[in-house]
């Protein structure tokens, strides 16, 4: 983990921070110490730069080792790149878990250890973490371009183009290379044998009844519903209340329905 001058950690592959954007600082800037957590104890053994030994003997907190660990079991180093490497050089098993799979630490082959790693040093087992050196670069040095702000209600703009639309439509219809129909002409009146005729034949006295081929729905009544279980009751006035809902068992649940208005039925 790396910590930005804004206060965000963040994780050690990020180039980024993800709060404020603010560039990574180099691993090396960042990597000041290595850290060994104690995931029984939680106790916290700092290894500083450049490294050294780590065991009962070694030169960071010997006294917190175990009698199982050896006097001289790992060999901390940090190096100009900002990584960290364990070298084993003790007696008792030593192991590695990177990503769920133990891997023993071999003698003479120096291995890179990251944050989050964990680490079995015989009978005791640490959590590595990665402490940044250096402060990383402020917010304030992003080098991300001032953008243009969006327009605060885009929804206005929708409807200033739809104005603008209907404008051209109306310039289009009084334009002279568009002569307006018949109807358009304010002068414009239907003849008389139009007007007293339907088209076929029938006169505007044989109109049918608009009432009749109306496809409206037509209210036959009003019924109240219960919102718990959704029971409807047919009422006799959109004054009228149920006190109770006789389909419901529990007494809250059924004294629900007194709050609920009567609604419109339709056929």
């Amino acid at each position: 983990m790396w910590e930005c001058g804004c206060g965000f950690a963040n994780n050690d592959s990020a180039a980024v921070c993800a709060a404020c954007g603010a560039q990574a600082p180099s691993r090396g800037e960042r990597a000041g110490s290595l850290v060994l957590v104690n995931l029984r104890t939680k106790q916290r053994i700092e290894v500083t730069r450049p490294g050294g030994i780590i065991g009962r003997a070694g030169d960071f907190c010997p006294e917190s080792f175990s009698p199982r660990v050896s006097r001289v079991h790992l060999v901390a180093e940090a190096h100009e790149n900002g990584t960290w490497t364990l070298e084993f050089v003790g007696r008792h098993k030593t192991e590695i878990d990177a990503a769920g799979v133990w891997a023993p630490l071999e003698p003479d082959m120096p291995r890179e250890v990251m944050g989050g790693e964990k680490l079995r040093m015989a009978d005791m087992l640490f959590r590595i973490e990665v402490v940044q050196g250096a402060p990383a670069t402020p917010p304030a040095a992003t080098a991300y371009a001032p953008r243009e702000a969006d327009p605060p209600l885009n929804v206005s703009r929708r409807f200033a183009n739809e104005a603008a639309d209907d404008t051209e439509a109306r310039e289009a219809v009084t334009d002279p290379e568009y002569p307006a129909e018949p109807w358009e002409d304010e002068s414009y009146e239907p003849d008389a044998a139009a007007a007293g005729s339907c088209g076929e034949g029938h006169s505007t006295g044989d109109a049918p009844n608009p009432e009749e081929e109306s496809d409206a729905p037509r209210q036959i009544g009003w019924v109240v519903r219960c919102p718990v279980c959704g029971a409807a009751y047919p009422m006799d006035a959109p004054d009228d209340r149920i006190d109770a809902c006789p389909a419901c068992f529990d007494p809250l649940d059924a004294a629900s329905i007194s709050r609920c208005a009567p609604q419109p039925l339709y056929a």
